[in-house]
């Protein structure tokens, strides 16, 4: 990989933003053709519907919810030198999507996962593909317009490929040779957020949805993630898993190199991030919290997830939370 200056306007290396794919530093992006993504067969399942009912061992745990976190992200002034408020966070606003669905599904080592066929999927996801805006258009062609408000899909599908096995720091292993867990995440636009695509004003969260799903992702080195521990006093994930807590909880990160966006109308967009290309460092602690069997960890642990894209124009400021879970139980993303 070649490094690549520091810009703060782009936040690539300042002190609110890390890269986990780097051993050193920030990076730049594969080129289009390096970045492949897998989608095919699924294996062992772990279920959490909307009501966060546990269908696989009817436990009624709470594992999951919506997230009521607060989070940190760049202020309508962020990038203009002339304002007071340059350089300014600003407390988030409700999320763009909101989670319907949380799965976990596990493939051995060769095999995928197809996220076309994801078997169990809620009413609630599936009535979202299947509804017809009525302002979308008034063509009486409905299947057109299926599943989509104006022209982004209802559904957005967060697929995180996570590590099974001990990461090597003189071997790279890959989701095509090491057994994986799969994190699915359905979310729906929000109502509001609807009414902000379909309106006829001008609007940042508008401009900004309609640009991210164009051809060839245009935003595709702007893709964010925050991964915030709300009690890391109370949790001991080791040495080095503490240390990269105290450095890097709740501080968003770019995830360029390991994220690929995919748009199927009338049907979805998938986020796909493959952990395995994050660096040594990073790929160890999520084995880590994955692996664990501490009991003060799996009890207290309570971790909240949100992601969006990087405002680095005028147009695309404030920053909006594109969606947002809290995970309450990690024993959800352990094998049986």
């Amino acid at each position: 990989n070649i490094k690549i200056e520091n810009n703060n306007d782009f936040d690539n290396n300042n002190d609110d933003d890390f890269n986990p794919l780097s051993e050193s530093g920030p990076q730049e992006a594969p080129a289009d053709d390096e970045r492949k993504v897998d989608d095919d067969d699924d294996d062992n399942i772990i279920s959490i519907d909307e009501n966060n009912n546990n269908n696989t061992n009817n436990n009624n745990l709470q594992q999951w919810s919506p997230s009521d976190e607060i989070f940190q992200i760049r202020g309508r002034h962020y990038l203009d030198k002339q304002h007071v408020d340059y350089k300014v966070k600003v407390s988030s606003s409700p999320s763009l999507y909101e989670p319907l669905y949380l799965t976990v599904r596990r493939t051995n080592a060769g095999e995928t996962i197809d996220i076309h066929n994801i078997e169990g999927l809620p009413e609630s996801v599936i009535n979202e593909q299947n509804k017809v805006n009525s302002d979308n258009n008034d063509n009486d062609d409905a299947d057109e317009f299926k599943g989509m408000t104006s022209t982004l899909p209802n559904i957005l599908l967060l697929h995180q490929i996570l590590p099974v096995e001990q990461p090597s720091v003189w071997s790279t292993t890959t989701k095509e040779n090491s057994p994986s867990i799969h994190l699915l995440v359905y979310f729906k636009l929000t109502d509001q957020t609807k009414q902000h695509i379909l309106s006829n004003n001008d609007n940042n969260i508008s401009s900004l949805l309609k640009t991210w799903i164009q051809p060839h992702d245009p935003l595709y080195d702007h893709w964010k993630t925050i991964i915030k521990l709300r009690n890391p006093e109370t949790v001991d994930i080791g040495i080095v898993g503490n240390q990269l807590i105290r450095q890097y909880n709740g501080k968003p990160f770019l995830s360029y190199g390991s994220a690929q966006r995919d748009v199927y109308p009338n049907d979805k967009i998938v986020v796909t991030v493959d952990v395995y290309k994050f660096s040594y460092a990073m790929r160890n602690f999520y084995y880590s919290i994955l692996q664990t069997d501490d009991e003060s960890v799996l009890n207290n642990a309570v971790i909240d997830m949100a992601f969006f894209i990087e405002g680095r124009v005028p147009e695309h400021l404030p920053e909006s939370i594109l969606g947002s879970f809290t995970i309450k139980d990690l024993r959800i993303l352990q094998e049986n």
